[in-house]
Formats: C-alpha cells, structure tokens, sequence
C-alpha cells in the first residue's frame, strides 16, 4: 500500500471532524478522510492489520487507500469519504421505514459480517457512527478497530473479538428492526414474546440477550425467517411491556 510522509502542504485544506473519534483525530478534504490514530492506541499489531485491511474486498467495507506517516512513523492512514452517506442510526425515528426495508438492511449488515468470518477478520465496535447508509446501500467504516486472526489489537485478540462481534451484531439488529434502544428491549423477559417468533428467528434474541458468548454464525438465517407478522406481534408485546 502506498505511504505517504504529512507535511503542512499536504494538510491544507482539511477539515477537522469534531464529533468522531476518542481514539484519533479525523479530518476531511472534498472525497478523502484523514484518520490520524492517537499514539497511545498504535499499539499491539494495530498498524499490521491497517495494512492488511484493503484485503478484504466485498462491496460496502471502505478500506484504507494509503498509509500516513509523520517523520518516518506511522501515525494513521486515508480512505474514502463517504460524505453523501448518513449515519444508519439517523433511519431510526424514520416511520416511513417498514419491517421489510429494515430486514433487508440489517440482512446486507449482516452478509458483511459473514464475509468477515469466512475471511478471519472479527469486528466488535458496532454501532450507528461506524455503519454508514446512502442509496440502499450499507458501508461499514473504522476497521483498524477490528482484527485479523492471529494479532491482537488494544488487548483484544481475534477469539475474543468474534465472540464480542456476533454478541454485539445481534444487539444491534434487533434494536434497528424494533426501532427501540437495546437497553429497553432487555428489560423484556424473553419469554414474553420468544415463542412468537420462527424457529430459527429466536436464536438472534437469544444470542443477544444470554450470557454465553459463543460464536453465533447464524445470524443472516435468522433474519431471513423472520417474517413480518410474528415479528409485529412480538414487537408489540415488547412495546406494552416496556
């Protein structure tokens, strides 16, 4: 992958993004992102997976374009800026929104993440900022938070990221398709409305909501049994009970 040194010429005309990142600065220049990574959080094998991240090649995972370096060492790296996309939380309030428009997306989510298991990449760090919408399209930014098997990352090795990934993709799928924070959701015993649900459609809850962080690969079948009408009985059960 190219390297690039910064330079104040190189930096002219970026823009700052102030409400993105507690572990790096993020700056933006007309289609192009400067992400430049805190030193305290370039450790472990961070900089080995950035530079192994534009392997994974599936439509909707935006990858590095080239590597910055400061003086020689390596403090970040660009990708392309997404800037006509939303952040995919902002689809929450939206009414217009139905059950099958939300399957569908949370179904393309969740073929993303397929991909990254059968390519030995794990990704945890989900949630609405890292998960980008435009045009029916679902893209997925941030990646040097993930890992690739075989390193670890701020602590983190592959084992315990895959498990906190699929714990975390159940978690957010569901909280998308109810158009509900996770947090009230889980205050609804599971047993109030689990049986309402297909067969295959319940473990995606109950992968959420236990305790056991098993790797859970089925996540892109539950979705697809999941059908409209048991799934809006069980959505108004939840609702009269929170």
């Amino acid at each position: 992958m190219k390297k690039v040194n910064i330079t104040n010429s190189f930096l002219e005309g970026f823009k700052p993004i102030l409400t993105r990142g507690s572990e790096s600065i993020i700056l933006y220049k007309d289609d192009i992102l400067a992400k430049l990574i805190k030193p305290e959080f370039l450790k472990d094998d961070r900089q080995k997976i950035i530079e192994e991240l534009p392997t994974l090649q599936y439509n909707g995972v935006i990858t590095p374009d080239y590597l910055l370096y400061e003086r020689n060492k390596f403090i970040g790296y660009v990708m392309h800026f997404l800037k006509e996309c939303s952040d995919i939380c902002d689809l929450l309030n939206n009414k217009t929104i139905d059950f099958n428009k939300r399957k569908e997306l949370m179904i393309k989510l969740s073929q993303i993440f397929d991909y990254f298991y059968k390519n030995n990449f794990a990704y945890y760090d989900i949630h609405g900022g890292n998960i980008l919408f435009s045009n029916g399209q679902i893209n997925i930014i941030d990646l040097d938070g993930g890992i690739f098997k075989g390193y670890e990352n701020n602590g983190i090795d592959f084992n315990t990221a895959i498990r906190l990934q699929t714990k975390n993709l159940c978690k957010f799928i569901i909280s998308f398709l109810h158009n509900l924070d996770i947090d009230d959701i889980k205050k609804v015993p599971t047993s109030y409305y689990i049986n309402l649900l297909p067969y295959t459609s319940k473990k995606i809850y109950t992968h959420a909501f236990d305790q056991n962080y098993r790797v859970f690969d089925g996540i892109t079948e539950s979705l697809n049994d999941l059908d409209e009408e048991s799934f809006s009985i069980a959505n108004l059960v939840i609702k009269k009970k929170i």
